[in-house]
């Protein structure tokens, strides 16, 4: 994200999220993955705010895979107690998101001893 300075990445996302065009998300989800090292709890959080505004089952899906799916494939034992507490969220798109990130570390590669 060299191009975009940190400072502003988050505001470039918000103003993304609400075009509600579909590439947006798609534009977002990257954003927010690539902010995943330095930004690990940050990003899942906004990756959340932006799916349950989505309100859509391709918004859950096209972010859920970039951020969620990506945390759980690149930091498993980071990511998994994270989805646990989400599976009880309120929001029934942010619950779909899990199976969207587990398919998604499944089907990339996630290790055997974190399926």
């Amino acid at each position: 994200m060299l191009f975009v300075p940190e400072a502003e990445q988050l505001h470039l996302t918000d103003r993304l999220i609400v075009t509600t065009e579909m590439g947006s998300y798609v534009l977002t989800g990257i954003i927010l993955q690539q902010r995943l090292p330095e930004h690990f709890e940050e990003s899942i959080h906004k990756a959340c705010t932006y799916i349950t505004m989505g309100n859509q089952w391709y918004v859950c899906d096209i972010i859920g895979e970039r951020v969620l799916g990506h945390a759980l494939l690149t930091s498993p034992k980071k990511t998994i107690p994270l989805l646990e507490e989400l599976a009880h969220h309120p929001d029934k798109w942010i619950v779909r998101t899990i199976g969207v990130a587990t398919h998604y570390a499944v089907k990339k590669g996630l290790p055997a001893t974190f399926v």
